[in-house]
């Protein structure tokens, strides 16, 4: 059996931190405890513990665990590098600290005589040279990447030439005093903020695609669900609206369309595109009169040849500079001439298009044009690792997966009927625990939930995804009307499928809208089905 962890699902802040738990967890005996970002609260000070190893017989280390690429500096600190910058840090010193600390808060909360913690650092991204040396940190306290296979053994050598080895009972001694600290972990929420401050971050480094790009008038750039196009997608109309370009600004579906335009509400009005809407809605922004159909020809060939013959009277101070492009793996091929015609000057005239063809769920998606100058990002910002991990499963090429942890997805076996019961019990439950419903989403893979179908057609109208985005209330819709946009808890009821053929691409699309808590409810043979064996035995490991 594992060791034992306290909590026994802990999240994280960050993945290196993951890697070091689940290290010790595996190689640890039984009988060893894991105490998971301890916090203990002094008087001008709180003190923050990565892991603390209770090992009865053995003894007690307080681990520091730095994540990045850490060197040895010449003293006793060390030189840490990550995507944003580089500092100068102190893990021994912190370490040391902390079980003084751990120590002074026994000595008032136990009646456990000589207690005593060893220091210990981890770098688990590291490479730590065997000849390190230093007055106040033996190398056999600093454990890397090649040390981390063998961290137990590492851990209870060095504590063995200590004095202070637990028995068990002063173990659960240890653990009943840490009782109330423990209880104030670090909760989800306080998770949830930090994923937003690292998201926005993450964001900011990513405008960097736009710097490098900034003489090419048209270019594409693809990237997975959650890797920040959207924003990008965003920064780049207010660049070029702030240069003084009319920049029209498009995507596919309304639910998207309405979330851009209130992100650009909060921009200065000369950093607004000239327009915002999606592709259906060009007919109506330029004042043409035609009779609507319903069918998919008119939609995907009609309307843009209506459109397209428009264009060649309308006057050019009316036309655009630029033409920023969301979800651009949604157009039908005859819409890219209908951008092209909107453009005042082709030549000189700018085309932006972002895009994830694996998200092409309203029909076959094919490559997005601007062959010529196509972009690629691979960083997921936006899901929690465990959803992210999933997601990476539904794709072929590799992803970067840079999210703070969370916790596992969860399985809730039912029938394609039954799922949508499901996930309103589901539903009950999460508000049960404390989530507001603001918080969360029901999503469908197949039919409209029915709180949608009692809308009937209101359900796609502005006042119903007025409850998305200024109510306090759960919102429901189908994945292909909530594509692009996201909430921290989704609840994915599988009930069937609008195409069959595109299962993957759909769920895939699903899984990726949730930032923090992900509940899928269907049966096994579906979701083994759309996500392949290897996403099932994932799906369940986790649950």
């Amino acid at each position: 059996m594992p060791a034992r962890s306290y909590p026994a699902q802990p999240l994280f802040a960050d993945p290196s931190e993951k890697e070091v738990w689940q290290a010790l967890i595996a190689q640890l005996p039984a009988d060893a405890a894991v105490v998971c970002n301890l916090k203990i609260l002094d008087t001008n000070k709180q003190y923050e513990m990565d892991f603390i190893v209770l090992w009865p017989e053995v003894g007690v280390a307080v681990l520091e665990v730095k994540g990045g690429n850490v060197t040895p500096n010449e003293d006793a600190t060390f030189t840490q590098k990550d995507a944003k910058d580089s500092r100068e840090i102190d893990p021994m010193g912190q370490a040391t600290s902390n079980a003084y600390e751990l120590k002074r808060f026994l000595a008032k909360k136990s009646s456990i005589q000589n207690f005593s913690a060893r220091p210990t650092v981890v770098l688990p991204y590291a490479d730590i040279p065997s000849s390190y040396s230093r007055p106040t940190i033996p190398r056999t306290v600093i454990h890397d990447h090649v040390d981390i296979v063998s961290l137990a053994d590492r851990i209870s050598r060095d504590l063995l030439s200590h004095h202070f080895r637990p028995t068990a009972l002063e173990v659960h001694a240890i653990l009943t005093a840490l009782s109330v600290p423990l209880a104030q972990q670090k909760s989800l929420t306080e998770l949830g903020l930090e994923r937003e401050n690292q998201v926005a971050e993450l964001t900011e480094q990513q405008f960097a695609i736009l710097d490098l790009c900034i003489a090419m008038p048209k270019f594409s750039i693809l990237g997975s669900a959650g890797c920040g196009k959207t924003f990008i997608a965003i920064e780049q109309s207010r660049r070029r609206a702030a240069a003084g370009d009319r920049v029209l600004f498009l995507c596919y579906n309304y639910g998207l369309s309405e979330y851009i335009r209130r992100r650009f509400e909060t921009f200065p009005e000369n950093e607004r595109p000239t327009h915002i809407g999606t592709l259906h809605s060009l007919g109506n922004k330029w004042g043409m009169k035609f009779d609507v159909q319903s069918s998919d020809d008119f939609w995907d060939s009609q309307l843009p040849g209506l459109l397209i013959e428009h264009l060649k009277t309308m006057p050019a101070e009316l036309k655009y500079d630029t033409i920023v492009i969301d979800e651009a793996q949604d157009f039908h091929s005859d819409w890219w001439n209908v951008v092209l015609g909107a453009l005042k000057d082709y030549d000189k005239g700018r085309i932006y298009a972002f895009g994830d063809i694996r998200q092409g769920i309203f029909r076959q998606a094919t490559d997005i044009p601007l062959q010529e100058s196509k972009l690629h990002l691979d960083k997921n910002l936006r899901n929690s690792l465990p959803i992210a991990e999933l997601a990476a499963l539904c794709v072929e090429e590799p992803l970067q997966l840079s999210g703070l942890d969370g916790p596992p997805v969860t399985w809730i076996e039912t029938t394609t009927h039954g799922a949508e019961d499901a996930a309103n019990k589901e539903v009950a439950r999460l508000i049960s625990q404390g989530w507001n419903p603001a918080d969360i989403c029901v999503l469908t893979t197949g039919s409209r939930h029915e709180v949608q179908r009692k809308e009937g057609e209101g359900a796609l109208s502005r006042p119903y995804w007025k409850k998305y985005f200024e109510e306090d209330a759960i919102y429901h819709c189908t994945t292909s009307g909530f594509k692009g946009l996201e909430r921290r808890v989704v609840v994915l009821a599988m009930n069937g499928w609008k195409e069959e053929e595109r299962k993957k691409d759909i769920l895939y699309t699903a899984v990726t809208r949730a930032r923090d808590v992900l509940v899928i409810c269907g049966s096994k043979e579906e979701i083994t089905q759309a996500g392949g064996k290897e996403f099932f035995k994932k799906l369940t490991r986790s649950a």
